[in-house]
């Protein structure tokens, strides 16, 4: 049996939000959020409206297929998610403080 590792990230670990994009009513109002972490990842993360990671695999399907993503299954805060690997090219972000961040950052399950 093979074994897959998945791409664990952490909400402490995110240091910005540079962009979210918010879907319209044909995908629930998901969240695309544009997230980058204290190692330099970047992430677009799906969310639901609640701000909660989405796991409805057909709805993921549909939104990265509309907007150009292309989303793989992750875990967020030890739960299911997706998202798209951006790299992590970019090891200057600077550090915001949580007030900084979007619901969907501080967001527990």
């Amino acid at each position: 049996m093979q074994r897959i590792n998945l791409t664990n990230i952490q909400s402490v670990n995110i240091v910005a939000i540079p962009s979210e994009t918010i879907t319209g009513r044909e995908f629930r109002y998901s969240n695309i959020a544009r997230i980058r972490t204290r190692d330099g990842g970047d992430y677009d993360i799906l969310f639901d409206e609640r701000g909660e990671p989405v796991t409805d695999f057909g709805l993921m399907e549909r939104v990265g297929k509309h907007y150009g993503k292309k989303f793989q299954a992750i875990v967020y805060d030890g739960r299911a998610a997706y998202a798209e690997i951006n790299g992590n090219s970019d090891k200057s972000v600077q550090k915001q403080g949580p007030q900084a961040r979007s619901k969907i950052a501080v967001a527990k399950g």
